[in-house]
C-alpha cells in the first residue's frame, strides 16, 4: 500500500514535472516568437530609417555639389572683384597723379598772374614816364636852333628812338634770336620729386611742341633728360625721363633738343 502511494506520489510529481517543463518550454517559445517578431518589427524600422537617411544622404551630397560650385562661382568672382579693385586702384593712383600735377600748374599759373599783376599795376607810372619823355622830347624840338643844331638835334631823337625798343619788338626779337638758335634756355619754375616732373617758362612761343625730348644742362654740364607733356602758350609741362643730379625750383638751365 505504501508503495502504491509512493509510485502514486512519484507518477503524479513526474507528471507535474513534466507539465511544468513543457509550460516552461513554451512560454521560452513564445518568448522566442515574441522577440522574433520584435526584431523583425527593428528591422523593419532599421531598414526604413537607413532608406531614410540613405535619402537625406544622398541630398546632402546634392547640396555639397551646388555649394561646392557655387563657392567656385564665388571664388571666381571674388578674384573678378579684386582685379577690379587692383585697376579701380590704378586709375585712382593715376588720378592722384594728375591732380598733383595740376596742382602744381595751378600754381605755377597764380603766380604767374600774381606777376602779370604785379607788371599791370605798373605800367601806369611807366606809361606816365614815358609821356613826361614824349613831352620833353617835343619841348626840345621846337626849340629854335640853327640849322645844323637842329638837324642834330633830330638825329639824337631819332638815335633815341632807335635805342629804346618797344616791348612787342623786344619779344619779337628774343623769339626771332631762340628760332635761329637751336639751344633755349629757360627757368625752372616748379617741380615735382614725387611724380618727377618739372615746369619751365617757355612754351608754344619758343617753339615748344608736345612729345619733344631735351637734353638738360647747366654751365655746360648735363643734368636730366625731360619729355614735353603739357605745352601752352608760355610754360610747358615736362616729364623727367633721367636724372644724373638734384634739380630745384628756380634753376637756370639750358635744353639742347634731342633727334
Amino acid at each position: 500500500m505504501v508503495k502504491r502511494i509512493l509510485v502514486l506520489v512519484l507518477i503524479i510529481v513526474v507528471v507535474i514535472g513534466l507539465g511544468y517543463g513543457y509550460f516552461i518550454l513554451y512560454h521560452q517559445k513564445e518568448i522566442e516568437t515574441q522577440l522574433r517578431k520584435e526584431a523583425e518589427l527593428n528591422l523593419k524600422v532599421v531598414k526604413k530609417e537607413n532608406s531614410k537617411l540613405k535619402h537625406k544622404l544622398e541630398e546632402l551630397n546634392n547640396q555639397l555639389e551646388k555649394t561646392s560650385i557655387e563657392l567656385q562661382d564665388k571664388i571666381a568672382e571674388n578674384e573678378r572683384l579684386q582685379n577690379d579693385v587692383q585697376e579701380l586702384s590704378a586709375s585712382l593712383s593715376k588720378v592722384e597723379n594728375e591732380l598733383a600735377l595740376l596742382k602744381q600748374e595751378r600754381d605755377v599759373l597764380l603766380q604767374r598772374l600774381d606777376t602779370q599783376s604785379k607788371e599791370i599795376h605798373r605800367l601806369p607810372e611807366k606809361i606816365s614816364v614815358l609821356k613826361k619823355e614824349k613831352k620833353r622830347l617835343f619841348a626840345e624840338k621846337e626849340e629854335i636852333f640853327t640849322p645844323t643844331k637842329a638837324s642834330i638835334r633830330k638825329k639824337e631823337v631819332k638815335l633815341k628812338k632807335v635805342e629804346v625798343p618797344s616791348v612787342s619788338q623786344g619779344q619779337q626779337m628774343q623769339s626771332s634770336s631762340q628760332e635761329i638758335s637751336t639751344q633755349l634756355s629757360a627757368e625752372i619754375m616748379a617741380y615735382n620729386q614725387e611724380y618727377k616732373f618739372i615746369v619751365l617758362n617757355i612754351g608754344e612761343k619758343d617753339g615748344i611742341q608736345s612729345g619733344m625730348i631735351y637734353d638738360v644742362s647747366t654751365k655746360g654740364r648735363k643734368i636730366a633728360r625731360i619729355k614735353s607733356d603739357r605745352v601752352y602758350e608760355s610754360m610747358s609741362v615736362f616729364d623727367i625721363v633721367q636724372t644724373s643730379e638734384n634739380i630745384s625750383e628756380g634753376m637756370k638751365i639750358e635744353l639742347t633738343p634731342v633727334e
